[in-house]
């Protein structure tokens, strides 16, 4: 069974494909494996098996991401997390599907990756790759109390990348500053410039239970995800949440403001440097909104837009709104589409 959004991406060869994992409940070889689907006929342009897995202990590969490196709109690798915590990465930058593997295991994390990875350059070269651990997809996972970390891991060395190789932040301590609730976060220094590197870092999730399912966001230096901790009550909205803001390079708290403490609908000195936010309900992967900036009536802008907004669906079927600080970056066009009048 496959969750999520599915990438459609164009192919070195030319072609146009969906790629998914084999997803959940595997039966024949119980192997976690990548397929490449044409989209305009279903036919199998190839599968990609990472050799883990058997009928026993049957194992799932989570929904890919696609990244291209060259920048010519063609996919050149994927990575995807399966249900035995490893993070794979996969080579399809050939020209020919003959070409086209497993490239290796980027990380082993011990517990299941269920979200899609999250994907940004380095600015010593190459990439970061993003994701959490944990599972919520069947009725045995709500007992589930095994411990979970969020990642950053630094995909440079073209090998598997050792936890001993991350720096480890944590979460201090718990504050309450206007009736809500806030995560502080350590700040670790990661250091990616010696002859012997960091290659990393991960964020352990405190509470019993509490992981991390829903997709990350990246912006303005900062990585963003919630995470989720189930209720064991039948009449419950499900559990609760923490929307971790943390650096994308460190997974330390950012050096300033990030969120609205004070409650004014802005973001400035006056609120409190933080790492996350909870929330008594389970919340999903937010969408980021720019705010518009103030007119003067006449078509000219008076002032600068400093903030975001984060918008959530919750598990009590509300949508949540959450003030933020702008990344700074300006909006482009993502897509586009040309209207003929005949």
């Amino acid at each position: 069974y496959i969750s999520g959004r599915i990438p459609i991406v164009k192919l070195n060869t030319g072609q146009y494909a969906a790629i998914f994992g084999n997803g959940y409940n595997a039966g024949g070889s119980g192997k976690a494996s990548l397929f490449i689907v044409n989209i305009q006929n279903g036919n199998v342009i190839k599968r990609i098996s990472t050799g883990v897995g058997n009928p026993s202990s049957p194992n799932g590969l989570a929904n890919p991401v696609a990244v291209d490196i060259d920048g010519n709109e063609t996919v050149d690798y994927v990575y995807a997390g399966d249900l035995q915590g490893n993070l794979w990465k996969f080579n399809l930058s050939g020209a020919s599907k003959g070409s086209w593997k497993r490239q290796y295991k980027l990380f082993a994390a011990g517990e299941p990756i269920t979200q899609t990875p999250t994907v940004s350059k380095h600015p010593e070269g190459d990439y970061m790759v993003y994701f959490g651990t944990g599972k919520y997809m069947e009725n045995s996972d709500i007992n589930n109390v095994s411990p979970n970390k969020f990642y950053g891991i630094w995909d440079h060395f073209n090998s598997t990348v050792k936890q001993s190789n991350l720096i480890t932040q944590t979460v201090t301590s718990t504050t309450n500053i206007n009736g809500k609730s806030y995560r502080l976060v350590s700040q670790n220094t990661v250091d990616y410039t010696s002859n012997n590197p960091d290659k990393g870092w991960y964020l352990s999730l405190p509470l019993q239970g509490e992981r991390s399912v829903s997709d990350a966001v990246l912006t303005g230096g900062k990585v963003i995800f919630n995470t989720l901790t189930p209720s064991f009550g039948t009449c419950s909205t499900g559990g609760n949440s923490w929307l971790m803001e943390l650096d994308y390079l460190t997974g330390g708290m950012l050096g300033f403001q990030a969120l609205d403490t004070n409650g004014d609908n802005l973001v400035d000195s006056t609120d409190t440097i933080v790492g996350g936010l909870g929330s008594s309900t389970i919340n999903f992967t937010p969408a980021i909104v720019r705010a518009q900036p103030t007119s003067d009536g006449q078509g000219s802008n008076t002032s600068s837009v400093k903030e975001e907004y984060k918008y959530m669906n919750q598990s009590d079927g509300s949508v949540t709104k959450v003030t933020e600080g702008a990344s700074g970056a300006k909006s482009r066009r993502s897509s586009w589409r040309q209207i003929i009048l005949d």
